[in-house]
């Protein structure tokens, strides 16, 4: 059977597969939530008025935060973590 759907490709339109970070520390969402999220997040704890975040929803806002933290050289494009065990 011959198939008439078109082939897709992974491929963006320039061809290229190049690795770009995005750079999340460069925006104003990551200044404010960098600046603000625990002193929010304390508030709202203190607030008995207030109903208490999800702690998945916490963990994906600090984990936001980490994501600009390029420790592991694996991360930053080198071989010393693969190489040293």
């Amino acid at each position: 059977m011959v198939s008439t759907m078109p082939e897709i490709s992974a491929r963006p339109a320039g061809g290229s597969l190049e690795y770009r970070r995005r750079n999340p520390e460069s925006t104003v969402l990551y200044r404010v939530l960098q600046n603000r999220l625990e002193i929010f997040l304390a508030r709202i704890a203190s607030d008995p008025g207030q109903p208490s975040w999800p702690e998945f929803v916490k963990r994906e806002l600090r984990a936001y935060l980490s994501c600009s933290v390029l420790r592991d050289p694996v991360a930053r494009g080198g071989e010393t973590a693969l190489t040293a065990s």
